[in-house]
């Protein structure tokens, strides 16, 4: 008899999804804190995003609770060797899984899409990215209500019942609106970005990492292959357990892919590209590489009528300038540029005051 999921054997397979799903749990946990850190180290300061995809982790914090519990209960065993007591908790906490499964992806899909709509500079692209964040929580709300309430009431999580609605039919719509959404999420950044004024390797670099939601298409549609043999056997606790194991990967992977844009050299990347596409729009540069130089001017101030200058004060000035090429002109006036991101650059004044005596 199998000693509680302790030991891996042919006839108990469970310990296997607790191994992967604490491990992925770690690096998940990891992967946020990393693009926390990134993001302050740049910004100062937490955005929408970093709200959302610390949002997705706890999900998936609850997800794992309701995997581990439902190994606990038997996954991976044959259903005969499951008491009516563990079959109860194994629907249970399958049930659970199921919910949390998706509003996790919809968290993790939100965080990118957030991110992806202060990158939208133009109300057409704002417009886009909202698109895909409305339809996301659109779909995920009636995913959810579907899951809820797919077998009767009073005992909705009695997944084993003949009288749910048809599982792996429900299942297969949800994965074909999931990737086109995953997918929705891996070409705008190509649209967004498409004027980006940045070298084309590192244009590529920082759209691909932008656009890596694109690699979860493949577990989605593996899961469903699983899922789908699963259907065609009564001995779900043992059927089910490549069934929940694509199910972990999809849902901690979700979720790790959504940190890789936050990574600092991306993001160094991205403000770089940015403040030169603002630049290049607000001066009307043509040339491609802009160069910001710092020139450094005084003026001295003596006392006249109307003046608010102090007799011997000295007041220095510093000016941020845009300069393309070697004839490029000096501007008297500090210029301030901001990007979506809060980079700022600005004039600076210094003012010395001279006393004699």
């Amino acid at each position: 008899m199998p000693s509680n999921g302790v030991n891996v054997s042919p006839d108990d397979r469970g310990p296997w999804i607790n191994l992967v799903t604490w491990i992925l749990l770690v690096v998940t946990v990891l992967a946020v804190a990393v693009k926390g850190f990134s993001k302050w180290t740049l910004l100062h300061k937490f955005q929408y995003d970093d709200l959302l995809v610390a949002a997705a982790a706890l999900v998936a914090v609850g997800y794992g609770v309701a995997v581990s519990s439902q190994v606990k209960a038997g996954l991976g065993r044959s259903i005969s060797a499951l008491s009516l007591q563990d079959t109860s908790h194994y629907q249970q906490a399958a049930y659970a899984s199921e919910i949390l499964y998706a509003i996790t992806l919809c968290l993790a899909k939100l965080a990118i899409l957030q991110y992806l709509l202060s990158l939208a500079r133009k109300p057409r692209r704002t417009s886009a990215v909202k698109g895909c964040m409305i339809a996301n929580i659109l779909w995920t709300f009636v995913a959810v209500v579907s899951v809820a309430f797919q077998c009767p009431i009073p005992r909705p999580w009695e997944l084993f019942s003949p009288r749910c609605f048809d599982q792996p039919a429900f299942w297969d719509a949800f994965a074909a609106v999931d990737i086109s959404l995953d997918l929705a999420c891996a070409i705008l950044p190509i649209y967004l970005l498409r004027d980006l004024q940045l070298a084309w390797n590192r244009k590529f670099q920082v759209m691909a990492s932008l656009a890596t939601r694109a690699l979860l298409v493949p577990i989605t549609v593996t899961r469903l292959v699983y899922l789908n043999n699963a259907s065609k056997s009564p001995n779900h606790s043992m059927v089910d357990f490549p069934v929940v194991m694509a199910t972990t990967l999809h849902v901690y992977l979700s979720v790790i892919v959504t940190c890789i844009p936050f990574i600092k050299p991306v993001m160094d990347g991205l403000q770089t590209g940015i403040l030169a596409s603002n630049v290049h729009t607000t001066t009307r540069i043509r040339e491609p590489s802009l160069a910001l130089s710092w020139l450094k001017g005084s003026s001295t101030r003596g006392t006249s009528a109307g003046s608010p200058g102090w007799p011997g004060t000295q007041t220095q000035r510093s000016f941020a300038t845009v300069a393309s090429g070697p004839e490029a002109a000096h501007h008297d006036r500090g210029l301030s540029i901001s990007s979506q991101d809060g980079m700022i650059i600005k004039e600076t004044k210094t003012v010395t005051v001279q006393i004699g005596t």
